[in-house]
């Protein structure tokens, strides 16, 4: 179904307004434009009709080149933890700086940092790149060699289970349009750059599919589980803990690593969510804000693994090279940015992002847009006292079932919100959500408040309680204009 008509033309109207607001943006992207496919090289920065160029950041504000300034709730996409002038990050860069990069060796940062990671995150060994795209593609080349030296006689090719939405990178990447397009049997090569692996795409959230999926498949013959235990990209959807305890135990019946990808969940609890969640993986992917605000990933945890590295004690070691793995600037960076964000700083920020989650859904279940919270979720198990981390908000499962014995949960609402702690995600639903999500994104820009254009959503340190104050406010706006005045463009046609 086409958007209504009086909702496309609420949007036209505000990116009227943007392109009048914002000519030097636009003159930049144009510029761009004659270098960069699209105007960009990161294609999550595209934005119609042309994406704000920035020309400085502060605490936990944006500058752009056209002289506004926009309270950052963005956070790079869970990497700007820090914000963007964190003092401690600076004195540790500005040291670095005065005395000289580009070693070609090993440097004095690398062991440390390496230290702090493998305490911090319950890890055997840790390996480092330079992002967490890069590390979650070598966790699953470590698995397939481990997998193939231990199961030598398992025909090949070994398969790596994934889910339905996941985003591992821009190479490991299962959008459910992806996914839609598979299921259906079609060739898929010319839509995506993902890597030529066996991959086998289970249901997301759904225990009873997912080992169903895998019942006839030999020991031995999948190489890794690779899991998000909150999809970012996805959605913000949490997972459950049902859902993970039986992605544990097919991965101990099957002889496969469980990877954990916690490049943007790591942020979510002192030793990550697995960790707090009593997971345990085999290997955990690392990324985003472990390296300070600079270019980091990692990979790492259980020593047998790890070790197929080492040309120690090795015969045939596994490469594994990279010019920029342990870069001195990320290197320092990262030590320092693992000491600000202690323990303490953690659970205010993730405390700060509960307040947000749970004033926003009272708000729009008050504008009856989405259902209120429930009293329990699929989380909460009797055995189960801290299964409380979906924050009684409903978790969504996908399904792969053309029956209806196991459906796909509905959305939530018409506009609701998902995430966990300090990574959220305002979403919506049914046939004018895409619209819906560009309006929402230039009022937001209108309102000096910066944000993913699909409505996700990391905080950073430097946001206070005035700012998350300043964000429900907007949202007010937003809801009051478009969905509770009479004849407004989100209502017309919506029902």
């Amino acid at each position: 179904m086409a958007p209504s008509q009086s909702l496309q033309a609420a949007l036209s109207s505000v990116q009227e307004a943007f392109v009048k607001q914002n000519p030097q943006s636009n003159q930049a992207h144009k510029e761009a434009c004659r270098y960069f496919p699209g105007g960009n090289t990161r294609s999550v920065l595209y934005t119609t009709p042309f994406p704000l160029s920035f020309q400085s950041g502060h605490g936990s504000t944006l500058t752009s080149v056209d002289g506004d300034t926009y309270t950052d709730f963005l956070g790079e996409y869970s990497a700007g933890i820090f914000g963007h002038s964190n003092p401690q990050i600076a004195e540790a860069l500005a040291g670095v700086l005065s005395r000289g990069w580009n070693f070609g060796g090993v440097n004095s940062h690398e062991a440390i940092l390496a230290r702090k990671v493998c305490e911090r995150f319950n890890l055997d060994m840790v390996r480092f790149t330079n992002s967490g795209t890069e590390a979650n593609m070598m966790a699953l080349a470590a698995a397939l060699a481990f997998s193939a030296r231990k199961h030598p006689g398992c025909p090949e090719p070994k398969s790596i289970v994934v889910f339905s939405n996941a985003y591992h990178g821009s190479t490991l990447s299962f959008p459910n349009t992806l996914v839609d397009e598979i299921r259906r049997g079609h060739d898929v090569s010319h839509l995506t750059p993902n890597l030529p692996h066996n991959f086998l795409i289970a249901p997301w959230n759904n225990p009873a599919e997912t080992t169903e999926l895998l019942a006839t498949r030999p020991r031995g013959s999948i190489a890794a589980i690779l899991v998000e235990p909150l999809q970012g990209a996805g959605g913000c959807r949490p997972a459950s803990a049902q859902f993970l305890k039986t992605l544990r135990a097919l991965a101990d019946q099957k002889s496969a690593l469980l990877i954990v990808d916690e490049v943007m969940t790591s942020r979510l609890a002192p030793g990550g969510l697995a960790q707090e969640w009593a997971l345990r993986p085999d290997l955990i992917t690392l990324g985003k804000w472990i390296g300070g605000g600079m270019s980091f990933g990692a990979f790492g945890g259980r020593r047998d693994v790890l070790q197929l590295f080492d040309p120690r004690t090795t015969k045939v070691p596994l490469g594994h090279a990279g010019t920029f793995n342990n870069n001195v600037l990320s290197m320092a960076a990262g030590c320092a940015g693992l000491d600000v964000y202690s323990a303490q700083r953690v659970a205010r920020l993730n405390e700060l992002g509960s307040t947000l989650k749970a004033r926003l859904h009272a708000l729009l279940a008050d504008a009856s847009l989405c259902e209120p919270p429930a009293n329990r979720t699929d989380n909460d198990d009797d055995d189960d006292d801290d299964d409380d981390y979906a924050q009684r908000y409903p978790l969504e499962t996908d399904s792969n079932s053309d029956s209806n014995d196991v459906p796909p949960t509905p959305p939530p609402g018409r506009m609701y919100i998902s995430g966990y702690g300090s990574v959220l995600s305002i979403r919506f639903s049914g046939p004018d959500a895409t619209t819906c999500h560009q309006l929402f994104f230039h009022h937001m820009l209108e309102e000096k408040i910066y944000l993913a254009a699909r409505g996700y959503m990391a905080l950073s340190l430097e946001l206070s309680r005035a700012d998350i104050e300043h964000f429900i406010a907007a949202v007010q706006r937003f809801v009051t204009k478009n969905f509770t005045r009479p004849q407004s463009p989100l209502v017309d046609g919506s029902k």
